[in-house]
C-alpha cells in the first residue's frame, strides 16, 4: 500500500443513461489505475473513490483525498458520448468486451469490458490461420458457408429494418452440428471453453444471454436441454422463440424487453424442429405471423465437418 500518487481527471462525458461521467486516473511509481465514475455518485459521496483506490493498493490518507478533491475541482470541458454496458453499435463506435472499434471511440466509455465473461471474446490467432483451418475446409458446404456468414450479420443489422434474425440447425445426433456451431462461434473469439453456448440457462440467463451479444452473434447448442420433459422443454422454448425472433420487442419470462437486447442474430441446434417442440406443449407455431426462424435440415445435406483436425 502507498500514499504516494498523483490523480487526475481525464475526461467528463455526458451520457443519456448515466449523466456525467468522469474518468480518474491514479498514478503510482510502478502502475496507472483508471476508472469511470457517475459524477452523482462522487458528489453524494467520494467513498466510492476511496474505495477503488484502496483495491488499487492507494491509501486514502488525507493528502491522497486532497488529490482527488483537487482533481474534481479542475475537471475538463464536457462532451457528448455513451456508456457502452453491452456489445453493439453506439453511434459510430462499435463495442466489444474486449475492445472499441471506429473513429469516435474516445466518447464511448467501455463498461462491457467488465462483463464476466469478457475472456471468450479474445482472439485466439491470426486471420490466416483461421481462413485456412475453418473458412477454407468448409467452402465445400452450401450449410457450412452460410452458416459462417450468419456469425458476420449481427453488426449489418443495424444498417436495415431487421431486428433479430433466428436459424436453427436440425438433425440427428453425431452429424456436426455442435461443431459447426463452434466454428462459427470463432469469428468473433472462442477462448478456453468457445464462443458458442447452450439451452441449458434459467429464464433470467435467456435474457442477459441477449444483451450479452446485442448486434453480434449467440449461438446456443442442443434445445433438449430446455427442459426435463417434452412439456416443460415446449413451454420455455415457445418464450426463447417469441423473444429472439419477434419483429418487435415482447416480454420475456414477465421481464420488460428493448430494442437493444432483441438485436442480433441467433443459432440454435437442435435433434427436433420448432414444430415438433412445441408439440409437446400443444403449442402453436406460425412461421408467417408470429416470428421469423429459418430451419435447416442437416441430415439431407452434405455437411464434411468432421474433415477438420483437432487445432482449429
Amino acid at each position: 500500500m502507498t500514499t504516494n500518487c498523483s490523480i487526475h481527471c481525464e475526461t467528463q462525458i455526458l451520457t443519456p443513461t448515466k449523466g456525467a461521467m468522469v474518468e480518474l486516473v491514479a498514478t503510482t511509481r510502478h502502475a496507472s489505475f483508471t476508472r469511470h465514475f457517475p459524477l452523482a455518485d462522487i458528489n453524494a459521496s467520494p467513498v466510492v473513490v476511496y474505495r477503488w483506490l484502496g483495491e488499487c493498493g492507494i491509501v486514502a490518507s488525507s493528502e491522497v483525498k486532497n488529490l482527488v478533491l483537487q482533481a474534481l475541482s479542475d475537471l475538463p470541458k464536457v462532451r457528448g458520448g455513451w456508456v457502452a454496458e453491452a456489445p453493439g453499435w453506439y453511434d459510430k463506435a462499435f463495442v466489444t468486451p474486449v475492445e472499441t472499434i471506429g473513429s469516435d471511440t474516445a466518447r464511448i466509455i467501455n463498461l462491457a469490458t467488465l462483463s464476466p465473461g469478457r475472456r471468450k471474446w479474445q482472439r485466439a490467432g491470426r486471420l490466416d490461420d483461421w481462413r485456412s483451418k475453418i473458412a477454407s475446409p468448409l467452402a465445400g458446404s452450401p450449410v457450412a458457408v452460410f452458416a459462417l456468414c450468419s456469425a458476420f450479420a449481427g453488426p449489418v443489422l443495424a444498417l436495415t429494418e431487421v431486428t433479430s434474425l433466428v436459424f436453427m440447425i436440425v438433425g440427428p445426433s453425431s452429424v456436426g452440428k455442435t461443431t459447426l456451431l463452434e466454428l462459427c462461434g470463432s469469428v468473433w473469439g472462442g477462448g478456453e471453453h468457445g464462443f458458442a453456448d447452450t439451452f441449458l440457462k434459467s429464464p433470467e440467463e435467456f435474457e442477459v444471454a441477449a444483451l450479452g451479444h446485442r448486434d453480434t452473434w449467440l449461438g446456443l447448442d442442443e434445445t433438449q436441454l430446455l427442459g426435463s420433459n417434452s412439456h416443460d422443454a415446449a413451454q420455455k422454448f415457445h418464450k426463447v422463440l417469441f423473444r429472439y425472433a419477434s419483429e418487435r420487442p415482447k416480454k420475456i419470462f414477465d421481464r420488460p424487453s428493448s430494442d437493444q437486447a432483441l438485436r442480433g442474430v441467433r443459432f440454435f441446434t437442435s435433434n427436433r424442429s420448432a414444430a415438433e417442440i412445441l408439440r409437446g406443449a400443444g403449442l402453436p407455431f406460425d412461421s408467417q405471423e408470429v416470428v421469423r426462424v429459418l430451419e435447416i435440415s442437416v441430415d439431407r445435406l452434405s455437411y464434411p465437418v468432421f474433415a477438420l483436425g483437432k487445432d482449429t
